[in-house]
C-alpha cells in the first residue's frame, strides 16, 4: 500500500528480487545474442513474467539448464562474469531467507499494534 512504510526484511527482499530480475534479464539477452551463433540456444532462457512468483520460477529454470558447465561457459564467452551462476544461486538463497526474516518482522508488527492498542 503506498504510504504504510515495510519492514527492512520486506524491503531488502523487494530489493534481492529486482536484483535477480536484471540478472534474468541479462542471461536471456545472452542467450539471445548467442543465438545468433547457435540457433535455439535462446530456448531454454526465455523471461517469465515479473511477479515473485514467476522470477523464482523463471530463476530455477535458467539454473537447471546453467547446472550444465558448457552451458555456463557460453555466457561467460559473452561476457557474463565468471562467477554469474554462484551469484544468482545466492540471490536466490538470500531471499528464502529473508522470507522467514518478513514472517518475524510481521509478528514483531502485530505485538506493536496490541501494546498500542493496551496504551489507547
Amino acid at each position: 500500500m503506498p504510504g504504510i512504510p515495510t519492514s527492512r526484511a520486506t524491503g531488502a527482499r523487494n530489493h534481492l528480487f529486482a536484483e535477480v530480475w536484471e540478472d534474468l534479464k541479462a542471461i536471456s539477452g545472452t542467450a539471445r545474442s548467442n543465438s545468433r551463433e547457435e540457433p535455439g540456444f535462446a530456448a531454454d532462457f526465455r523471461l517469465g513474467g515479473d511477479t515473485h512468483r514467476e522470477i523464482l520460477a523463471t530463476a530455477t529454470d535458467f539454473l537447471g539448464h546453467l547446472q550444465n558447465p558448457v552451458t555456463a561457459a557460453k555466457f561467460i564467452a559473452y561476457d557474463m562474469p565468471a562467477n554469474f551462476v554462484a551469484d544468482l544461486t545466492a540471490d536466490l538463497a538470500a531471499i528464502d531467507s529473508r522470507g522467514g526474516e518478513q514472517a518475524d518482522d510481521e509478528m514483531e508488527n502485530i505485538g506493536d499494534t496490541a501494546r498500542t492498542r493496551e496504551l489507547i
